[in-house]
């Protein structure tokens, strides 16, 4: 398993706008098989892209914590770099 750590990046959102969280992402995307998305030091991922088990990345499993982001956030692994877009909702707990 490789598990890279990076660098934070502070990104201010706009209620009722969206946002991009920049992912580094320097392996080719054939070798990419699980992106997961944390804050702080939680346990349980806040998003998780999954490409295990698929013979594409069009085929991957997206999951969004339900409390935290729902169908707000997704992930474009296809956009150079690659980046969770966040829809931030009004008084969001989760401003990123």
């Amino acid at each position: 398993m490789y598990i890279r750590t990076v660098k934070t990046k502070d990104i201010d959102a706009v209620e009722g706008k969206s946002v991009s969280l920049p992912c580094p992402i320097s392996a080719p995307l054939d070798d990419v098989y699980m992106v997961l998305w944390f804050r702080d030091n939680a346990g349980i991922p806040l998003y998780s892209f999954d490409v295990r088990d698929k013979m594409n990345s069009d085929q991957a499993r997206h999951w969004s914590a339900p409390e935290v982001f729902g169908s707000r956030a997704k992930f474009h692994f296809d956009s150079q770099p690659a980046t969770l877009e966040i829809k931030v909702g009004v008084k969001s707990k989760y401003l990123l």
